[in-house]
């Protein structure tokens, strides 16, 4: 896999069980721990999954200046975690700090990795056989670790800005929108959590209700973050120097299952002003890729399309070129982020009035979480939908796009339609019998047969086992 040596070969994923969350769980008491948590639901974005327990980790500087150090395609898998307020380097402002407790990213490096392949549902462990890989080997056999419950005891999202204080700040974008400055403003607000939360089970039950392209899990010390974001900043393929951004904007409430033909959905894609604020923030991404791709390569083939997850709908793009030769995965970071739908347009000065406006600094929210492969394959998130534990306890973020002819309660309403998901995956876990745990998908590989009745999860994963211990002894499985 992506030119790594095997430990374990493909395995078939058993029916109604995600690696991703029985690994995470068994190694939750790990120092460091970071997953990709992908959906075979979620196009090519959300194919690939991955747990790993880093090997190095690179504090990126707040100023961005050891990122291309950090950065170099050599053999090794990466995933970055980069906090909004490394972008202002970006966009020629000075550096600001990001919230106690958060450092400015990561650049984590991985000897040994799980990858799952949500398309074909199959798993496998890369690298050279180690202590680690003994570790992650054993996070997948049986007995195996409960999944953790987000909660004991109910929480609540307490915003820490009042209603009329948003309302308040969203008028001021408005003014500044009417004077000329912006056209429009990522306008955001953060909910503390109260109550005792675990992270690992709040993204295992994020995971379960809401599948998305970009779950993901990091553990740093006493940093925690769990994000259930579906937004892509952009996908890059080296083969033939694709580099795609896929932005979200426009959303409206989602009731249940309900199809892309229901009223609600069809409002959101015929109203001018949800279109005109989307459309304004596809032309940005398509100015960010202009600056790094090939002259007249930048098309845009899919426009507003109609995306829905748990509670509501969202307008997603398609915005690509081709990186033109001089040009680096760097230089696409640096070009791209902070995505465009969470800043505003023209973006420089929209990041100045966000920092006067919502005065705090916003850390990984807004930020991204990516993987980055040994040739240079890059898939990164933004860094929406997303819990954050920091030296101010556990909270989420949540904003949207202001444009002049916004409405501050409108705006409010949908503030708390995209932490739905929250509400509904924050509860704690109702008593279960263990016939109810199987059918939930809660009980261990070892206790899941798959659908012919030919191999239990604990044979396939106990040949894998075999096949690891004489990997041990010298020979590598291909």
């Amino acid at each position: 896999m992506w030119g790594l040596d095997t430990i374990i070969p493909w395995t078939p994923s058993p029916p109604g069980i995600q690696i991703e969350l029985i690994a995470i769980n068994a190694l939750r008491d790990e120092n460091e721990l970071v997953a990709l948590i992908g959906s075979a639901n979620s196009g090519p974005q959300g194919r690939y999954g991955l747990v790993g327990i880093p090997s190095k980790t690179t504090i990126v500087d707040k100023d961005g200046s050891n990122l291309d150090e950090a950065l170099p395609i050599d053999q090794r898998l990466k995933v970055i975690a980069l906090g909004y307020e490394l972008g202002r380097n970006w966009v020629h402002l000075d550096p600001k700090p990001g919230p106690a407790g958060q450092p400015p990213g990561f650049v984590f490096e991985f000897e040994n990795a799980i990858i799952v392949d949500h398309w074909k549902q199959l798993y496998t462990l890369v690298g050279k056989p180690n202590a680690t890989s003994d570790k992650l080997t054993d996070s997948l056999l049986p007995p195996h670790h409960p999944l953790s419950p987000p909660c004991t005891q109910p929480i609540r999202l307490i915003p820490t800005v009042s209603d009329a204080e948003h309302s308040r700040r969203i008028e001021l974008t408005q003014d500044h929108i009417a004077a000329g400055d912006i056209y429009q403003a990522n306008i955001a607000r953060r909910l503390e959590v109260s109550g005792e939360l675990c992270g690992i089970g709040a993204i295992t039950a994020l995971s379960r209700i809401n599948p998305v392209a970009h779950g993901a899990y990091i553990k740093w010390g006493e940093f925690e973050l769990a994000s259930n974001t579906m937004e892509t900043l952009f996908s890059y393929e080296p083969h033939n120097r694709r580099i795609a951004s896929f932005p979200i904007k426009g959303t409206c409430e989602r009731v249940g299952n309900e199809s892309p033909e229901s009223p609600r959905a069809k409002e959101l894609l015929a109203t001018p002003k949800e279109r005109a604020e989307h459309v304004m923030i596809v032309d940005l991404v398509r100015n960010d890729l202009g600056r790094i791709c090939e002259p007249g390569s930048v098309q845009v083939p899919r426009l507003m399309g109609l995306e829905g997850y748990k509670g509501v709908w969202h307008g997603v793009s398609t915005v690509e070129g081709k990186l033109r030769p001089e040009m680096e995965l760097s230089d696409g970071i640096r070009s791209l982020f902070p995505g465009g739908s969470i800043t505003g347009a023209p973006k420089r000065r929209s990041m100045e009035l966000i920092q006067e406006i919502e005065k705090e600094p916003r850390g990984f929210y807004t930020g991204s979480i990516g993987l980055i492969t040994p040739q240079g394959y890059a898939n990164v998130s933004i860094l929406i939908r997303t819990l954050i534990k920091d030296d101010n306890g556990w909270g989420v973020s949540v904003g949207g796009g202001i444009v002049w002819d916004s409405n501050s309660e409108r705006e409010i309403t949908e503030t708390w339609e995209k932490v739905s998901v929250f509400q509904s995956a924050l509860r704690p876990e109702k008593n279960e019998s263990k016939t109810d745990r199987r059918k939930n998908g809660k009980i261990g590989l070892s206790q899941t047969r798959d659908s012919t009745g030919s191999n239990t999860a604990n044979e396939l994963m106990s040949k894998a086992a075999s096949k690891l211990s004489r990997s041990a002894a010298g020979s590598t499985i291909s």
